[in-house]
């Protein structure tokens, strides 16, 4: 019989990576995975601004390029996955010193996590504000093609 101080591995897991801190991660993998999808099809010759119509006003353009069809403006695609990946890496860097403060902050003890079960809420709350958030900071440009 397993004695009361005895973690099962299910509430191991939970009190290391509690569920609001893997959605957290799932998500931050979803946008690695779009900036990664760009990148790929970018490396495979194929326009993904174009493709995707990834075009929104004030958006960087080099060279005129023709068509059949008449003239357009050329993106480069580095201007669409560059600023995916950083914005890839600032939500990461925020989660992890997130999820390290609590780490830290319960020190993997089962009574503590629930008297820090703020910090990730706290952490989504904040997540979600930002996303939401109509003002033109810290990659607006990126987030809007990210959820749309």
């Amino acid at each position: 019989m397993m004695s009361s101080l005895e973690l099962d591995p299910e509430t191991d897991l939970n009190v290391i990576f509690p569920l609001p801190y893997r959605v957290l991660t799932l998500f931050g993998l979803g946008i690695l995975a779009w900036a990664t999808n760009l990148h790929g099809l970018h490396l495979l010759g194929i326009d993904a601004v174009m493709a995707l119509e990834l075009h929104t006003e004030g958006s960087r353009t080099s060279s005129l390029s023709s068509r059949s069809n008449g003239h357009f403006r050329y993106t480069s695609p580095s201007v669409v996955y560059l600023p995916t990946y950083g914005l890839a890496l600032a939500y990461g860097t925020f989660c992890l010193s997130s999820w390290t403060l609590y780490r830290m902050c319960t020190k993997g003890e089962r009574l503590l996590v629930d008297a820090f079960g703020y910090l990730p809420l706290i952490t989504g709350l904040v997540i979600t504000a930002f996303i939401s958030c109509p003002l033109d900071i810290l990659f607006k440009r990126e987030r809007d093609r990210f959820l749309k």
